[in-house]
């Protein structure tokens, strides 16, 4: 009765602990990849993607009597500025080369301009995922912090598509 049930989950708490032993490195780094949630890469981008949207839904709901009439900078237009700014070829841009920094540039503004989903910007620059886009944000954002030459070239992207951006009512 009793004790066999006890006896059970005492064995059982082992199997998992022993489990969890062996694997600790990789679900530490499941755990790095996401907060909000563990599983595929497919999975984890559609919950990300889920819990962005409910953010988003929120904040809008919070100052809706201050917000600014804007509306999404068309993609390709959002590709011009980004690379008339940087004075490469548009078709440079979306090239794989060594240095990725100015791809993640352009899926910031396409995200954050173009109204594109990290998945969306992640088709556009020629990428497998949401993923890989979010990985090269996070690196970005980083690089900003340490390098202010390129801050001040990315501030300068994002002042052209602000003025592009807002409709003045």
């Amino acid at each position: 009765g009793c004790r066999r049930k006890q006896e059970r989950a005492r064995r059982y708490r082992q199997f998992v602990e022993a489990g969890m032993a062996n694997d600790d490195e990789e679900f530490a780094l499941a755990l790095v990849r996401s907060v909000h949630c563990i599983g595929s890469d497919d999975f984890r981008e559609a919950i990300e993607e889920r819990y962005r949207t409910l953010v988003a839904s929120r904040r809008a709901n919070e100052d809706v009597a201050f917000r600014r009439i804007t509306r999404c900078v068309p993609p390709p237009r959002v590709l011009d500025i980004v690379a008339t700014v940087l004075n490469l070829d548009r078709n440079d841009l979306l090239r794989r080369q060594r240095d990725c920094r100015w791809r993640a540039v352009v899926a910031r503004m396409l995200c954050r301009y173009g109204g594109l989903t990290q998945r969306d910007a992640a088709r556009q620059l020629g990428l497998r995922t949401g993923v890989a886009v979010s990985i090269q944000l996070k690196r970005l954002d980083q690089l900003l912090n340490s390098d202010e030459t390129l801050a001040r070239i990315v501030q300068r992207i994002e002042q052209r598509l602000d003025k592009e951006q807002h409709i003045h009512g």
